[in-house]
This record gives C-alpha cells, sequence and structure tokens, in this order.
C-alpha cells in the first residue's frame, strides 16, 4: 500500500529548514519519493502505518505556532501515476506503488 502526502507550510528561512526536516524524521521508517516541493508517495505496510502517520502529522500541525495544512490521501494498493517528471524520476515511485 502507499498513500500520498502534501503540505502548506507557512514558515521560511531556517525555521522552515528546521520544520521540514522535523517532516522528513516522521517519514524516516518508510520508503518515499519526493519528486515535487512538497508531495510525496509514501510506501506503508499497514492502515496502523496511515494512521501512525496523520496522528504524528496532526499532532505536530498543533504544537507548532507557524500554519501547518497538509493532506494525506486514503491507503492506495497499486495505481499508476503519469504526469511530467525528469527522466529517471519514475523508477522509484513505479516500485513503491506497483508493491504495494
Amino acid at each position: 500500500m502507499h498513500c500520498v502526502f502534501t503540505y502548506d507550510l507557512a514558515a521560511s528561512g531556517d525555521r522552515r529548514t528546521e520544520i521540514e526536516a522535523d517532516i522528513d524524521k516522521f517519514l524516516k521508517p518508510y520508503r518515499w519519493a519526493k519528486r515535487l516541493t512538497t508531495f510525496y508517495i509514501i510506501e506503508i505496510k499497514s492502515i496502523e502505518n496511515w494512521n501512525s502517520l496523520l496522528k504524528q502529522f496532526q499532532d505536530y500541525s498543533k504544537s507548532i505556532p507557524e500554519r501547518f495544512h497538509f493532506i494525506i490521501s486514503p491507503p492506495m494498493a497499486g495505481g499508476r501515476y503519469n504526469g511530467i517528471l525528469p527522466e529517471g524520476k519514475w523508477d522509484f515511485i513505479n516500485d513503491i506503488t506497483s508493491n504495494s
């Protein structure tokens, strides 16, 4: 399975870098592809993984003074994404989505 995560963050400079480092920490246990500025395709193994991510992002959003809005898709199995990306950027996305 996999899900999509994207966000809007009202922070800049060092503070934005710090918050995005925290986001990377939340995603560390997972395989994920980030091919656009704030758009991730995340491989999850179970609904519990998805619930954990959702709760972490909700709690984090409430814990910081900056506006951190996000969307996380429902867990999905399979599927194929389409669009325009630089050459070679689709292989890992296809691996994540085909293994889910």
